[in-house]
């Protein structure tokens, strides 16, 4: 049992050992499957949970669709908002199948409503498409970010020469980000000028990263570093002392498409940190973004993308004012404005019951 600062508490379960993520979440569905669901009811209705309690259970992963299909079973009355951050349908593996959206498929009955992150989003939620839908943007917490730093950044950017492009995420050849070409970027950036830096930090889920890691590292000794996992903490930090942030998606996976347009608590990260986004994606708030981003489409090419950034990176004028304009309007894109969605569907929910 834990405890947060605001006094709620919450219960922390071992899904499973496993080294690979997905293979735990299908583990945890079979145990579940299995009867594991037997001793989360009972010790809910020991320690959280009177006979007469109205229960709500938010889900935040389609491999715990089973457990929240299994309770709401158990807790008459009981209702289930999926909060459904990524495109689970688009999460194929290379045989082209997808195991959250079988999921999704399996337990979709037990939904009584569906949350996403894009506002730009026009389709239906398959998977769920008889499901309400409520958008929660994928802020950032405005409180954790200090304008204080972004203001000594742009004093500092204006007095040297130096500029520092990161990365902090998942690394992984096989996902949706372009690892491979960000690497190539920033060593394009590095070898063109001295005095830009490039750092990364985030799991490795991939044995093919370490060699464009390692490369990086002896071909810019002075330039490149990898920080390994950090935490949030030391991410919001290093983020503000950023000039440049990447977010690369790869043209050819199913997650860059129109359809389904990527609402990144990355981009917006960046932003509220004085941080000019470097992106190639379809992401919402694009044409709010566009006068402080370099946005790139799917055509771009490596040598366009170079020369714009390049080009920027020298122009410390130009940077400067994009930097500004980008926590103008990252101060305005906040979690504390728009979580309160999340009440307005636990009203919604509680009337109904």
């Amino acid at each position: 049992m834990i405890e947060t600062p605001d006094g709620e508490k919450a219960q922390v379960f071992n899904g499973g050992n496993l080294k690979n993520p997905y293979l735990n979440g299908m583990l945890f569905t079979v145990r579940n499957m299995l009867g594991y669901s037997r001793g989360i009811e009972k010790l809910l209705r020991k320690d959280f949970v009177k006979n007469d309690d109205r229960v709500l259970f938010h889900v935040h992963d389609p491999y715990v669709l089973g457990l929240a299909h299994k309770l709401k079973r158990k807790f008459p009355g009981s209702h289930v908002v999926y909060d459904r951050h990524e495109y689970y349908d688009a999460w194929r593996n290379r045989l082209g199948f997808s195991s959250p959206g079988l999921l999704e498929k399996l337990y979709s009955r037990c939904v009584d409503e569906v949350v996403i992150v894009s506002r730009d989003y026009k389709g239906k939620i398959k998977n769920l498409e008889e499901r309400p839908v409520s958008v929660v943007p994928n802020y950032p917490l405005v409180r954790s970010f200090s304008p204080e730093a972004v203001k000594d950044k742009l004093k500092e950017f204006e007095r040297t020469g130096r500029t520092e492009a990161v990365y902090f995420g998942v690394l992984n050849l096989d996902f949706d980000r372009d690892i491979r070409l960000m690497f190539e970027l920033a060593e394009g950036m590095m070898s063109a000028d001295e005095r830009i830096n490039f750092t990364v930090a985030g799991r490795i889920d991939h044995e093919g990263v370490w060699p464009l890691i390692k490369q990086a590292e002896e071909r810019f000794p002075q330039q490149m570093r990898y920080l390994g996992e950090i935490p949030y903490s030391e991410v919001v930090r290093r983020t503000q002392e950023a000039h440049l942030g990447f977010l690369l998606l790869d043209p050819s996976n199913l997650m860059f498409s129109e359809e389904m347009p990527n609402s990144s608590n990355k981009v917006y990260e960046y932003l509220l940190s004085g941080t000019v986004p470097v992106v190639r994606a379809v992401i919402d708030d694009s044409q709010v973004i566009s006068g402080c981003s370099l946005l790139f489409d799917r055509n771009a090419t490596k040598e366009d993308m170079l020369k714009d950034m390049l080009e920027l990176t020298s122009d410390r004028e130009r940077m400067a004012a994009m930097m500004r304009r980008c926590y103008e309007i990252g101060s305005t894109l906040s979690w504390e404005d728009f979580s309160k969605e999340y009440l307005n569907i636990y009203e919604r929910l509680f009337r109904s019951m």
